[in-house]
């Protein structure tokens, strides 16, 4: 029996770190950099959270409780529970709104939000397909929202046009950072291309205890939702040792989480048919909570790789007190996502993430000058 695609979602996330940040005083003209020192940080925190004058800016958690990555990484507080102080030692994220409107191929609309950090920005584009088609044509489908086809955006006031991916990320994150910093504000140092996670929430025709085959007709088109390469048909595949990520022993067999340098694609087919009482709900909470842990990762690897670079300069001592404090934050935070430590979201995506050798190699100049120990 072949296997049907009936539902799937895929979300993009763009980084920006910006120069310059994040900084000792705040300016008013320059709303964002008031989340570098802790004091202005739980002022801002402090308002948006109640809703008396944080302006456009809202917390990054969809509801106060209820929410695993959030409560989690919070070290088993739920987000509404949280104390601004904690949130910002956790580098909490504000999510700001995307004036901007979003069609990728065959009419798709991109959910976009947008984050500020102390020290950049990130987005988040996201979509669903809800048509029953083959592997091979959920592939190709898929292929052209992330990376091929160009995007009809649509920006306040009404204009519209047609461009590439890259554009499109491009006139997003422009948005974000004129929001934060004012129109004269530098573009700062982009990911070149977008980290991926895709995850099927319901098929059919699949069966949850049989082992994925290697070279397989699923191995192959799950290969081409992290590669994204045209060539997926016929490429040679990634050893399943190596493109395999850890995931809750206890599973089932055919469950499998697969990476690639810039991507995850998760197939757990036992959760397509939920058992009584039981929704597929599970399966976009996960998806949320990996594209959450991907986008944080992402961002603070961002903030690593900027200080080392500082670093390496000689120029450590004199970084603004904010931006040596974030940066130990930093390293603190992605020592526990690498550990798995029980104080915060658990996941072998994170630790994969992380352990790509030139970030881990960052990650441990930066530990090393924070007088921590390396992570192995």
């Amino acid at each position: 029996m072949s296997i049907t695609i009936h539902d799937v979602r895929v979300t993009l996330v763009w980084t920006e770190r910006l120069p310059g940040l994040p900084v000792d005083q705040p300016s008013i003209a320059a709303p964002l950099t008031s989340l570098g020192p802790m004091t202005s940080y739980i002022s801002l925190f402090n308002k948006v959270r109640s809703g008396s004058g944080g302006g456009l800016l809202s917390v990054p958690w969809e509801r106060p409780v209820g929410h695993n990555f959030w409560t989690y990484y919070l070290q088993g507080v739920a987000p509404g529970e949280v104390a601004a102080a904690e949130a910002w030692k956790a580098i909490v994220p504000f999510r700001h709104p995307l004036n901007l409107r979003a069609v990728g191929t065959g009419g798709n609309a991109l959910t976009l939000e947008g984050f500020w950090y102390p020290h950049g920005l990130a987005l988040a584009a996201s979509t669903r397909l809800t048509s029953s088609s083959s592997l091979a044509d959920t592939v190709v489908a898929l292929q052209d929202i992330s990376r091929y086809a160009p995007i009809t955006i649509t920006l306040e006031g009404g204009t519209t046009s047609t461009v590439p991916q890259g554009s499109f990320a491009a006139t997003a994150l422009t948005i974000l950072r004129e929001a934060g910093l004012g129109l004269a504000a530098n573009p700062g140092m982009r990911s070149p291309t977008p980290f991926s996670i895709t995850t099927v929430v319901q098929a059919s025709g699949c069966d949850s205890q049989a082992p994925l085959t290697k070279g397989g007709e699923l191995n192959r088109a799950l290969e081409g939702l992290v590669s994204w390469r045209r060539t997926w048909p016929t490429d040679t595949l990634t050893p399943l040792s190596k493109a395999l990520v850890g995931i809750r022993a206890s599973s089932p067999p055919g469950h499998v989480m697969l990476a690639g340098d810039r991507g995850r694609v998760v197939w757990f087919p036992a959760s397509f048919e939920p058992s009584p009482g039981q929704s597929r709900r599970s399966l976009g909470c996960y998806h949320r909570n990996l594209v959450l842990t991907s986008l944080h990762i992402e961002s603070l690897c961002d903030l690593v790789s900027a200080t080392t670079q500082q670093i390496d300069q000689g120029l450590w001592a004199q970084l603004p007190l904010a931006c040596q404090e974030r940066a130990r934050q930093a390293a603190g935070i992605l020592g526990r996502l690498y550990g798995g430590t029980t104080n915060t979201y658990r996941s072998g995506s994170a630790q994969r993430q992380i352990s790509q050798p030139e970030r881990l190699a960052s990650i441990n100049q930066l530990r090393d000058a924070c007088n921590m120990p390396p992570l192995h």
